[in-house]
């Protein structure tokens, strides 16, 4: 039996040592998201992982965070920055960080994540290939020095046409899994342009609504 059990908006997770503040960022169970309450070390608290645009100052401060800029959550820090290596990719600046530090951003969807941080080598890693056998496994059989395999015996023709053959599988597919990245991301860029649209259009109503009377002006 199987059914859809809720819109996949918030993920209940356990709370860490430390506890967590409402409002926040989080890295926990492996979900990024923003916590809907305070709760303390070993109560359950419930991530927003929604797809949306966020505002936070969990920031490092001497980052640009311009317009456009991708971000990534530093695990270690508990802070959103620019730089990738050793990171968590987040998502996308939406507004540029202003004079108090605070940035809008455009969070990346949990399979964008995913995408967005696999290196080629864990693409590989996941691909199953033939005979059942993962990469580890394959290029410990298939490595050879000297012209030997890895038993320390020459690879007879057909042995050597199926690592060809095991190769050019791994390509295909290597290509395919690079093809799926630019799709999504450019999804993501989509998502982005979207949420710049929005905020113009919101702005301008606020406008609209202040010049009207309707809506008292700061």
């Amino acid at each position: 039996m199987a059914g859809k059990v809720s819109d996949g908006k918030s993920v209940e997770v356990t709370v860490p040592v430390g506890g967590v503040t409402g409002g926040n960022f989080y890295y926990l169970e492996g979900f990024l998201g923003c916590a809907f309450a305070t709760r303390d070390a070993g109560e359950k608290v419930a991530l927003n992982i929604e797809p949306g645009e966020f505002e936070t100052k969990q920031i490092l401060a001497s980052d640009t965070f311009a317009k456009g800029t991708k971000i990534y959550w530093d695990v270690d820090n508990k802070r959103f920055t620019e730089t990738a290596t050793g990171n968590i990719f987040a998502g996308v600046v939406t507004v540029a960080k202003d004079t108090n530090g605070v940035i809008w951003f455009v969070l990346a969807t949990s399979s964008i994540a995913l995408i967005e941080n696999a290196t080629p080598a864990a693409v590989l890693a996941a691909i199953t290939v033939a005979d059942g056998e993962d990469v580890t496994e394959t290029v410990a059989i298939t490595e050879v020095a000297d012209g030997e395999d890895a038993a320390g015996e020459a690879p007879t023709a057909a042995e050597f046409d199926a690592v060809v053959a095991l190769a050019n599988d791994l390509k295909a597919k290597y290509n395919g899994a690079v093809e799926a990245i630019e799709e999504l991301q450019a999804n993501n860029d989509a998502l982005a342009e979207l949420a710049n649209t929005l905020k113009a259009q919101h702005n301008a109503l606020l406008v609209n609504l202040k010049a009207a009377g309707l809506m008292a002006t700061e």
